[in-house]
Formats: structure tokens, C-alpha cells, sequence
């Protein structure tokens, strides 16, 4: 069983290696062409792939930041809502924390 794999793979691999001579020879390509040609395809997909990750970072930084300006309109809506509260009632509004939530369930 282990002689028919091995010869399997020696036959493949012949016949990879002739038929890529082959298709260089028909094709015209020397190997300095070869060369090129494959170069140029791997850093113009270099460059797509860059380009891609580089927009999805600019999305995540746009989202991020317009999670920051809600956050600070909803805060400064609060604000506005305490101190008005608080100009018209008198006593200060806080938020709630710990020890006030203690105090309102005794």
C-alpha cells in the first residue's frame, strides 16, 4: 500500500513539474517573466487586501466615535435636566449610588 502512494506522488509530481514546463514553453514566459507576472499579482493583492482592512479600521474609528458624541449629548442632556430640576424644586438631584440606594431601602 505504502509503494502504490509513493509512486502516486512521484507520478504527480512529474507530471506537475512537465506540465508547468510545458505551459511556460507554449505560454512564451521565460522564468524572469514568470517571476514578474506573479509578482505583480501578489502586490496588487496586497494592495486590495490593505485597502480593505484599512476601510473597516476607518468604519470601527467612525462608529467609536459616534458612540462618543451620543454619549455626550446624553450627558449633557442630564445635566441640563438636573440643573433645571434643581433650579426649580431647590435640592439637588444626584444620581443614585450605593450608599443612597442603602439609605431609600431601610
Amino acid at each position: 500500500m505504502n509503494e502504490t502512494l509513493e509512486n502516486a506522488a512521484i507520478v504527480a509530481g512529474k507530471t506537475a513539474t512537465y506540465g508547468g514546463a510545458a505551459g511556460a514553453v507554449l505560454g512564451g514566459l521565460t522564468i524572469s517573466e514568470l517571476g514578474i507576472t506573479i509578482g505583480a499579482i501578489v502586490g496588487i493583492l496586497g494592495w486590495v487586501c490593505s485597502q480593505y482592512w484599512s476601510w473597516r479600521r476607518d468604519q470601527r474609528a467612525a462608529a467609536a466615535d459616534h458612540r462618543a458624541a451620543a454619549a455626550d449629548l446624553r450627558d449633557k442632556a442630564e445635566s441640563d435636566l438636573r440643573m433645571t430640576l434643581m433650579r426649580t424644586t431647590g435640592a439637588p438631584i444626584m444620581p443614585p449610588t450605593k450608599e443612597t440606594e442603602e439609605v431609600e431601602h431601610e
